[in-house]
């Protein structure tokens, strides 16, 4: 039967249709509905956008920016692939379309920024992200150069550096690994280079201050020691 003009607009539940929205559509992060009277209703929906995909249990998970669970493949896909993650789901198995939360959401949220931020310094060849130690985050960056970023402090700085050694100091092809967990000495050196003291290849920061004896490091300016 049909209803009376104007009712069904009149009656519809906002919160409940935006919710319906979403979890029928799996690639929409986001809905709005909103009024407009007289016979209208307006709907605002984004799309849910792959942007990491996370290795777990021999599968991969892609996530969208939101912490949706968008696919579940059994091979990489061209998002960055993270890994030391696991979901705490009890008796449920992940699937597509769920949100991730509590301590998970936490360390996809650092995968996520790690991942914006690499894109933002010029990163953005295929990547693993390692984080199952996030004391201990490493990179393995285009299949070549190991990243060590140590933790998740000052994120931004070091793959800002990460960034600039990949352009001016990184021949295309070479293999190293890039120490950035002290973004104030950050070291290059070969894969198979095991002497931790090496000085070849060191960037530093310049110092700026009053005292010579006790100098301040600072990050205005990047100077390249050889």
């Amino acid at each position: 039967m049909r209803n009376k003009k104007g009712e069904n607009l009149l009656r519809v539940d906002i919160g409940k249709a935006e919710e319906n929205i979403i979890s029928k559509l799996v690639y929409i992060d986001s809905a709005s509905i909103h009024r407009s009277f007289p016979n209208r209703l307006i709907i605002k929906a984004e799309p849910a956008l792959p942007s990491v995909s996370f290795a777990y249990d021999g599968k991969y998970y892609v996530i969208s920016e939101r912490m949706r669970i968008l696919e579940i493949n059994e091979a990489s896909t061209d998002c960055p692939v993270i890994k030391g993650f696991s979901f705490n789901t009890g008796e449920k198995a992940a699937e597509i379309g769920d949100i991730i939360e509590d301590d998970a959401e936490k360390r996809a949220a650092l995968a996520l920024n790690i991942k914006k931020l690499m894109i933002e310094y010029g990163l953005t060849e295929q990547c693993i992200i390692d984080i199952a130690d996030t004391l201990k985050i490493k990179i393995i960056y285009d299949g070549r150069v190991e990243m060590e970023l140590g933790s998740s402090a000052a994120l931004d700085e070091k793959i800002r550096y990460a960034g600039m050694m990949m352009e001016t100091e990184v021949a295309e092809n070479e293999k190293c690994v890039i120490s950035l967990s002290n973004p104030n000495r950050v070291v290059k050196h070969p894969i198979r280079d095991n002497a931790p003291d090496r000085d070849e290849g060191f960037i530093v920061t310049e110092s700026t201050t009053e005292n010579a004896n006790e100098p301040e490091e600072t990050t205005s300016a990047v100077t390249s020691v050889g």
